[in-house]
């Protein structure tokens, strides 16, 4: 059991590795479009959401996000059962 709590843990923190790695990539490719100024800010979002390719990044933005929080909390929780389930350390006399 612990051998498959490994595995599944590997593949999770892989997993998650590969999301931020899109969620970046994403932000970097939006952040292209957009001028954080006073006088461009609104119409640069308005921007992003009417072109159509754009509006589909934006949308797999947030849905890596929720992705990526659900991979994290899946990744903690097998890293801690992995240290819950863990061999007692024996004690040299």
């Amino acid at each position: 059991m612990r051998r498959a709590l490994r595995i599944a843990f590997g593949i999770s923190a892989a997993l998650t590795g590969l999301l931020l790695l899109v969620r970046v990539v994403i932000f970097l490719v939006l952040m292209t479009y957009y001028r954080p100024d006073l006088e461009h800010a609104y119409n640069d979002t308005l921007a992003l959401r009417d072109v159509r390719n754009l509006g589909i990044l934006r949308e797999w933005y947030w849905w890596n996000l929720y992705l990526l929080v659900a991979s994290v909390i899946s990744t903690g929780l097998l890293g801690g059962a992995i240290f819950l389930l863990r061999r007692p350390q024996r004690q040299k006399p």
